[in-house]
């Protein structure tokens, strides 16, 4: 059962992921123009393993030349997500949280565990 935190997190991970690459940047330049996060802790936030504290946040946002309330789901957007998601089968959030280097395999691999949904 996801909860609210776990959501929040989940969310903002998607939105900087989403932004990092729409400017065509990689978890590593990203890391390597804030110094103090590696690469890992990038793709943790992302994920919503991570749950970076209020200023690293604001870092991401200066890094990735956006306000922070672009970012930041609204209370209704997070319950939303934790309606949604409650409903989603076990093997589509195991495969939500690994760390996948062919993205066009996962991508096809998901597709075809939601075709079934539809």
């Amino acid at each position: 059962m996801l909860d609210f935190s776990s959501a929040l997190y989940k969310i903002l991970g998607d939105r900087i992921k989403d932004r990092r690459d729409s400017l065509g940047m990689s978890q590593t330049n990203l890391s390597e123009e804030l110094k103090d996060l590696k690469r890992a802790s990038i793709s943790n936030i992302e994920k919503g393993r991570q749950h970076p504290p209020l200023d690293t946040i604001y870092r991401l946002c200066e890094a990735l030349r956006l306000d922070i309330h672009t970012i930041l789901p609204t209370y209704s957007e997070v319950l939303d997500y934790i309606e949604k998601n409650n409903s989603d089968n076990k093997i589509e959030r195991f495969l939500d949280s690994l760390d996948v280097e062919d993205k066009l395999t996962f991508e096809k691999i998901k597709n075809l565990l939601n075709k079934d949904k539809k």
